[in-house]
């Protein structure tokens, strides 16, 4: 949680007019607007940018505003104490700023404009100005610098007044000085361009010279007592080991230059820390005489705080650090005078032998104790026991871009690799933390505590899948779970359909057909752009999963399949969104600054092919995101009158990584907009995971998703690239493709892969060994001698595998001539018919019933070649049965059982 403190201004502080000398307008003022008091808060800073004049600020920590800054009219920013202020841009489009920076950073990314003659800029006590890209200032402007920097990324060009002693300037390419600047104060300097001359210049420097000639230690801190008993003393403790210098109401103490001093006297005492010719000056310890002493005999009761639990009495050192800072620690229960004060100690009871003189730095995992002491009487309470916890971090893991195949499983790499334990990576095997599996439901993941490996399971379906852990301290002192660290492990499964070992999304052929996925289904950028033409480009609206309009963050999943012809819910689209948002008065994909962005996770036994757009309208530096989630390649847009933008220097700028598709508009006027493009197009099989973002202020900005199916071309729910028989005739893909494959090279499948909407399950390869493993032709089957029309590297065509109208499997030869003859013997439930059954040609018994069927034997299973534990151990040749395993009719031959099939009178089939 971030805590902002606004402090009430008494009185205001005016900028001195220009024509006081260069060093008057350092002074800082003695009371500010804002103080920022935690890393990155920036809290009322906002105001800078406000229509509200002569305001103060202070920043004493790093502060970051990722936008353009433009201060107010009579604006003071004073950055000190090694604060920070990063920034985009600034310009000074209002009058009188001033910029203070006492052992401060200003850090410009791009440029940095004084546009009035009342701004101003102060640098002192090793401060440094870094700018990115150019620096202009205005006749008129002033600028002191002593023992500081200023380093300019590009150019630098000033109408300035300015002044200094002991500075370093560093340009990278043009130092155009017109007007004001001395060459007196400047210690060391360089320019890769055009360069002021002049011979009162010093020596040029080399490139690599560093502007910041020193770095302000860090900011003093002084412990010990606040007051003491009347004829006694108090040892003050800075926080610093060396370079100090103590001062008493802002007088030097002669001598008092070690890190403590004892103080007789009642008053204000404060230290200066010199390093390397930059200072840091503490803030004031006040130092009183009392009467003696109330420390009372209670314990501390130590209120919440950051990193501190009540419950548990442990303080967790955060992530980042590897000591423990105590001093923001207090008690409720701390007697009224002033003469008491919280002490920290290594052992129970408090004494001044164990007491703690620097509490701003103590490692874990350690035992401390809390006291109450008066320092007029030199007393003690009892103690509070804490316990300091080392710092424990879990992190995040993601193998989302390295697919596990389902079939196959795989190992993923250490879990722990990006987890430390006191500032140090966790050891493996696992010995300084406990490891505790939170959500790890199902179990198709399984950690190695002695590799911190992850082995997914072969059986695991596909899908993403995200799993909680945590590590613990395992310090028997500690409480248990006292010190703990939870982290998600994120993985993706993708399907083998064939059963081949080679998953989905690097297999060519996912049906081991022969026949290429791209043959069996084209996906193009030209096939998206006919498939809008003919209107099969379709819009997913929210009114598709029944959202209304000004519906925000919203979590819905819907199965979309009739949309696109298929049986409600049969599960050919379906679409799952996360943090998704409608236009307030239009049923249209809403975003905006401040919104999480949406997430689109799409699945189905059909592809589908999506065009994903962000709204053109772009205001000044505007930045619109498509989230590539599962990081699979996605194409730009590149059809006529929808070309994707470009970057270009000044004007727009592009993120594009595998996971992140960014424009932004360089732009910064706001009160208008630019447009651009943004769309991008996902042709790949299978499923995808993908959302919107933008960092847009202004209007209502809005998204678009479109989409098309892969091929089915006999609409029964199995595309093509899954189909063994596309067209539904019966007819294996594989035998009706291009090639001359015979029915004997056909096999059956392996896989998930079957014949859709008929009961075909034949292919060319149902197994690792027979499909190529890697190159351009992964999963493709290979033939040591090729059948006609077949390549190992390309497969065979399409054949007629898509066109119903032909039948290649069955035979349609005309039967041998010869002459009938009449069947002879009948049986028949009817009454007979005359000439029956000589008029049925070629048989010998001739069966009749319209309500009757006729059954041959049942037996559970007769193998192609004979055994002993068939249903049948000693055949006859002709007998005749029904397999009920193999469901088909068996005859007999004298060798071998086999079913009875359609077939050609030849054998070449």
């Amino acid at each position: 949680m971030k805590n902002y403190i606004y402090l009430l201004i008494f009185s205001l502080f005016l900028i001195e007019s220009t024509s006081l000398n260069a060093q008057a307008y350092c002074t800082q003022p003695s009371s500010y607007r804002y103080t920022s008091n935690a890393n990155g808060a920036w809290g009322s800073v906002w105001a800078i940018n406000s229509s509200a004049t002569n305001y103060t600020y202070l920043i004493t920590h790093r502060v970051t505003y990722s936008s353009d800054l433009k201060p107010n009219s009579g604006s003071v920013i004073v950055i000190k104490n090694g604060g920070e202020l990063v920034l985009n841009q600034m310009q000074t489009d209002n009058p009188s700023v001033t910029i203070i920076l006492d052992g401060g950073k200003l850090t410009i990314t791009q440029n940095l404009q004084l546009k009035n003659s009342g701004d101003r800029i102060c640098a002192t006590n090793g401060s440094c100005i870094t700018i990115g890209e150019d620096f202009q200032s205005l006749s008129g402007s002033q600028m002191y610098f002593a023992n500081s920097g200023l380093k300019v990324g590009e150019n630098l060009q000033t109408n300035s007044t300015v002044t200094g002693t002991n500075y370093k300037i560093w340009v990278r390419e043009n130092f155009q000085n017109t007007s004001g600047w001395g060459s007196s104060g400047v210690s060391a300097w360089y320019a890769g361009g055009s360069n002021p001359s002049g011979s009162s210049w010093p020596s040029e420097s080399s490139s690599s010279m560093d502007p910041c000639i020193c770095t302000p230690p860090p900011t003093p801190t002084i412990s010990g007592n606040s007051s003491f008993c009347s004829g006694g003393n108090v040892v003050l403790t800075s926080s610093a080991s060396s370079g100090n210098q103590w001062y008493v109401g802002g007088s030097l103490i002669s001598g008092a230059t070690g890190s403590t001093y004892t103080a007789t006297t009642a008053g204000n005492y404060t230290v200066t820390v010199t390093t390397n010719g930059c200072s840091s000056t503490s803030a004031v310890k006040a130092v009183a005489m009392t009467v003696c002493c109330q420390s009372g005999t209670t314990a501390p009761v130590i209120n919440s705080a950051t990193n501190f639990t009540v419950v548990n009495s442990a303080y967790n050192i955060p992530c980042g650090s590897t000591t423990a800072n105590l001093s923001g620690l207090t008690a409720s229960n701390k007697p009224s005078p002033s003469t008491v004060t919280l002490t920290w100690h290594t052992a129970t009871p408090a004494t001044t032998a164990n007491k703690i003189t620097n509490i701003t730095a103590l490692t874990g995992t350690t035992k401390y104790y809390a006291a109450f002491f008066d320092s007029v009487n030199n007393c003690y309470s009892s103690t509070k026991e804490i316990v300091v916890y080392a710092p424990i971090c879990a992190t995040d893991d993601n193998y989302i871009t390295t697919p596990i195949t389902h079939g196959v499983g795989g190992t993923l790499p250490n879990i722990f690799a990006n987890d430390t334990y006191n500032g140090s990576v966790v050891s493996l095997p696992l010995s300084t933390v406990g490891f505790k599996e939170v959500l790890w439901v199902n179990m198709y993941a399984q950690v190695s505590t002695t590799n911190g490996t992850l082995y997914i399971t072969p059986i695991t379906p596909p899908g993403i899948y995200t799993y909680t852990y945590s590590i613990t301290d395992k310090d028997t002192d500690g409480i248990e779970d006292s010190n703990i660290s939870y982290a998600t492990v994120t993985f993706r499964v993708v399907p083998d359909s064939d059963g081949d070992g080679i998953n989905d999304e690097l297999d060519v052929d996912d049906d081991n057909d022969g026949i290429l996925d791209t043959a069996e289904c084209s996906n193009t950028i030209t096939d998206m752009a006919n498939a809008f033409s003919s209107g099969r480009l379709l819009n997913i609206a929210p009114s598709d999963f029944g959202l209304v309009v000004n519906a925000k963050n919203q979590d819905v999943t819907r199965d979309l399949s009739s949309k696109f012809g298929y049986p409600a819910n049969s599960g050919a689209v379906i679409i799952s969104l996360k943090n998704a948002s409608v236009h307030p008065s239009a049923d249209a994909w809403w975003t905006k600054n401040g919104q999480q962005p949406s997430v689109w996770n799409v699945t189905g036994t059909m592809s589908a092919f999506f065009l994903m757009s962000q709204n053109t309208e772009y205001y000044g530096n505007d930045s619109k995101t498509i989230h590539i989630y599962d990081a699979q390649p996605v194409i730009p847009i590149t059809l006529p009158g929808m070309v994707n933008q470009t970057a270009v220097p000044g004007q727009w700028s592009i993120i594009d990584t595998s996971t992140q598709k960014t424009l932004t508009d360089l732009n910064s006027n706001t009160s208008n907009n630019e447009y651009g493009n943004w769309r991008f197009a996902n042709m790949n099989f299978g499923s995808k995971i993908f959302g919107f973002s933008t960092t847009t202020a202004f209007a209502d900005p809005t998204y678009a998703v479109s989409i098309y199916l892969e091929c089915d071309t006999d609409n029964d729910g199995v595309p093509n690239r899954l189909d063994l028989d596309s067209d539904a005739d019966g007819c294996a893909d594989a035998f009706e493709g291009g090639a001359d494959i015979s029915i004997s090279q056909l096999v059956t499948a392996g896989g998930s892969v079957y014949g859709g909407s008929t009961t075909v399950d034949k292919n060319l390869c149902a197994s690792s060994s027979c499909v190529s493993p890697s190159g351009t032709n992964i999963g493709l089957p290979q033939f040591s001698t090729l059948p006609s029309g077949y390549s190992n590297t390309t497969g065979q065509t399409v054949g007629d595998s898509q066109n119903a109208a032909i039948k290649g499997c069955y035979c349609t030869q005309p039967p041998s001539a010869g002459t009938s003859q009449a069947t002879k013997v009948g049986i028949s439930v009817q009454q007979k018919q005359a000439a029956w059954p000589e008029n049925i040609p070629n048989g010998h018994i001739a069966l009749e019933s319209k309500e009757k069927g006729f059954v041959i034997t049942r037996v559970p299973h007769v193998s192609f070649v004979p055994q002993a534990t068939d249903s049948i151990a000693n055949p006859f040749a002709g007998m005749l049965v029904y397999d009920i395993q193999d469901a088909c009719v068996k005859l007999y031959n004298g060798i071998n059982w086999n079913c009875i099939k359609r077939s050609c009178n030849d054998t070449s089939n």
